[in-house]
């Protein structure tokens, strides 16, 4: 059975090399890179099974590239590397379309994250794991989510069972304006479909 392919985006050759040694005994290493405008590239060409993903990178950010990747490559598993032990960064990390959150310091929990990733789940650094969990909670608390009042006319009449082009003549927008708003809405929310999305406003009482 051919071993996971990992690929290592981070501009420190230090940090590249004791990667590669952490992980050779069960990974194989297709590849690094040391700018983020190169990862989409590396992993079209390498077909990694996970990527590292430093942070700070010349370039392209790690985030932003990891944001960048996920358009093309959906299904593609990130983890996050990093010095920077911050739970809010970690949640950046998560909605950006990573996978895991794991600190450099953490040789032996890295391993396992990679693990967790390859077998469909989502890892974050044991030391942050109560934190961030928390300010997921709060940031998809109905209670705490402030909807715009143009974010609450389109999700009102999404309620009443118009289509997007209905609801664009009625505000007098685009549809793609309103498709827009509707992601945007959905993602503060943590649902995936218009029909959760509904669902979820009339449970939580969201709009009137």
């Amino acid at each position: 059975m051919p071993r996971p392919r990992v690929l290592i985006a981070d501009d420190h050759r230090t940090v590249v090399d004791g990667l590669q040694q952490l992980l050779s005994g069960r990974f194989d290493v297709v590849g690094a890179v040391d700018d983020g405008r190169l990862v989409a590239d590396a992993v079209a060409t390498l077909n990694p099974d996970v990527i590292l993903m430093d942070i700070s990178m010349p370039g392209l950010t790690g985030l932003e590239a990891t944001r960048r990747l996920k358009q093309f490559r959906p299904g593609c598993r990130v983890i996050v590397l990093t010095v920077y032990a911050d739970a809010s960064l970690a949640v950046e990390a998560l909605n950006s379309g990573a996978c895991g959150y794991v600190l450099k310091s953490s040789g032996d929990e890295l391993l396992t994250a990679i693990e967790v990733v390859l077998d469909g789940g989502t890892y974050v650094a044991r030391d942050l794991r109560e934190e961030t969990e928390a300010l997921i909670k709060a940031s998809t608390d109905p209670l705490r989510v402030e909807l715009t009042a143009q974010e609450q006319e389109v999700l009102r009449l999404l309620v009443q069972g118009r289509r997007a082009a209905e609801i664009a003549g009625t505000l007098s927008m685009t549809a793609s304006d309103v498709d827009a708003i509707k992601s945007r809405i959905m993602q503060r929310l943590n649902v995936h479909s218009t029909a959760d999305l509904v669902r979820y406003a009339i449970e939580h009482r969201i709009v009137t």
